[in-house]
């Protein structure tokens, strides 16, 4: 028996944390940094970018948090 109420699901939907990934423009893969947050910190940050080094290309790549996706 669950004894969880719908605002305690809410809450740990609104917390859980995922590593932040990001689409490579050059090469169309998915690439994963070593940050991890949550969804309502991604919401705070949409307007900003983030620089990050891509593996695939080899460079480094100026990408909006709002095209970020949270894996994990």
């Amino acid at each position: 028996m669950d004894h969880r109420s719908s605002s305690d699901e809410v809450f740990s939907k609104a917390y859980a944390m995922g590593r932040m990934t990001f689409y490579c423009p050059r090469t169309a893969n998915w690439l994963a940094t070593e940050v991890h947050t949550n969804p309502e910190t991604v919401q705070r940050c949409m307007g900003v970018a983030m620089k990050v080094f891509c593996p695939y290309c080899r460079s480094m790549h100026e990408l909006p948090v709002r095209e970020t996706r949270l894996e994990g």
